[in-house]
């Protein structure tokens, strides 16, 4: 069974399936592994691993075994393990302090800001789509449950300082109780439609923070490598980073303030940022592809995580109630049949 000491190596689509790493405190290896033990059947090597963030980024692939998972026997206190899974491995590593990273400065060390964006839960004001299966507490109800559910993977990220952009009725010790967050972390959301109000948001994020993500509270699928992953991608000279959804919109945006000119005070960020966020059609299937273009007009380079789905129509409550790890979100709250 996998172990934080040892190597696993996983095809790409296999880990995005599978969701990344649990959002759990403890034993969240562990967990992976028994997700991806139900897809397919890994195959073990036996020589140690070495390795290196500067081999791995020069290199960018690997040979294909025909397995979906690839994974090294034990090296020392324990003995490998026949469960036709995963044995173990000690890890060593070739540049123990990262160096590769370190090379292009030390905003790999530098924490980014997070930006949860998310309505104040009022009954009839929230997932107003759901209504109807769920009624309207029901429905801020679940709402409610999101937001505790991306706030604590936000959490178990420890990515950066986070924040929450709520709208008018938030109730501020409700508000503490649900997402744990400390001090006074709530900024009330600007008038005006989502992309001059997420536009506002990161433009602010921006004047404090060398890097700032900004993402929603519909996609239970989001883990905790998920934003570990966008403050590399951002550290690491990429001007922006996106969540695609399934649906033809995003789950999550983030924008370093190296991005070609940006970095000039908060009505400058504004000024810069407002370019990806005016005239799009919200909430329609052609929003990534819209804001795709926008980048490149812009000349930005952005990378995108795992496409996800975010639940906003009643399909997508069954789609919820039919996942394993997700179920104990709506599943008191679904009509019975």
């Amino acid at each position: 069974m996998s172990t934080g000491d040892q190597c696993v190596f996983v095809r790409h689509d296999r880990f995005s399936e599978a969701r990344g790493y649990p959002a759990i405190e403890l034993m969240e290896d562990i967990a992976l592994s028994k997700i991806l033990r139900r897809r397919s059947r890994p195959l073990c090597l036996t020589p140690p691993v070495t390795i290196s963030g500067r081999r791995w980024r020069a290199a960018r692939s690997m040979a294909h075994h025909g397995a979906d998972v690839v994974a090294a026997p034990a090296l020392f206190s324990w003995a490998p393990r026949p469960l036709g899974y995963l044995s173990c491995t000690k890890v060593s590593t070739a540049d123990e302090n990262h160096e590769g990273l370190r090379t292009q400065g030390s905003a790999a060390a530098q924490p980014m800001l997070v930006q949860i964006f998310a309505k104040a839960p009022v009954p009839g004001a929230v997932k107003t789509r759901l209504i109807a299966s769920l009624g309207e507490r029901g429905a801020a109800e679940l709402h409610c449950r999101l937001l505790r559910h991306a706030a604590r993977t936000v959490a178990l990220a420890r990515v950066g300082e986070v924040e929450l952009w709520t709208t008018a009725g938030a109730d501020p010790a409700l508000l503490h109780d649900i997402t744990g967050l400390s001090g006074n972390p709530f900024r009330m959301q600007p008038d005006g439609d989502l992309g001059a109000r997420m536009s506002v948001a990161i433009a602010d994020g921006l004047a404090r923070a060398p890097g700032v993500v900004l993402l929603g509270v519909d996609v239970p699928g989001m883990c905790a490598e998920d934003l570990r992953q966008a403050r590399e991608v951002l550290a690491h000279g990429y001007d922006a980073v996106l969540g695609p959804a399934e649906d033809g919109g995003y789950w999550l945006i983030g924008l370093s303030r190296r991005a070609r000119g940006l970095g000039n005070g908060v009505e400058g960020e504004a000024a810069r940022t407002g370019a990806l966020f005016r005239a799009v059609a919200w909430g329609t299937p052609g929003v990534l592809q819209a804001t795709r273009e926008r980048l490149r007009s812009l000349g930005w380079r952005w990378h995108e995580l795992p496409v996800r789905w975010d639940v906003d129509r009643p399909e997508d409550l069954r789609r919820l109630a039919a996942d394993p790890q997700l179920a104990a979100l709506v599943a008191d709250l679904m009509p019975r049949a």
